[in-house]
């Protein structure tokens, strides 16, 4: 038989656990430690998905935000665009007179 040392657990160092299926320690100790460790890692997963659920609702509001920008920048842009044809049109209809600075009176 190999020779075996306590390591500081109670259980055997040197051999692997699953081929010990007589070791009481391993069902009894770490059957609870694995379910305090399955309890801990479900609640982790649970706060994982409230934190992505958190996050693609804040992503789709500013998408949202983005979109109602991008229309107020059209809005804008098509305005403007019709202000300036129309000031080219009345332009080409009556010519503006440009005065210069030498024609400014100060008094």
């Amino acid at each position: 038989p190999a020779k075996t040392t306590s390591n500081g657990r109670g259980k055997k160092a040197g051999k692997c656990r699953h081929e010990d299926p007589e070791d009481e320690t391993f069902d009894s100790s770490d059957a609870f430690y694995l379910k305090q460790q399955n309890r801990a890692l479900v609640v982790a997963l649970k706060d994982y998905k409230h934190q992505i659920r958190s996050l693609e609702d804040e992503r789709q509001k500013r998408r949202d935000e983005c979109r109602r920008a991008q229309q107020s920048i059209r809005v804008f842009m098509e305005t403007w665009n019709q202000m300036e044809s129309t000031l080219k049109c009345s332009r080409k209809d009556a010519p503006f007179k440009r005065s210069s600075l030498s024609d400014a009176r100060i008094t």
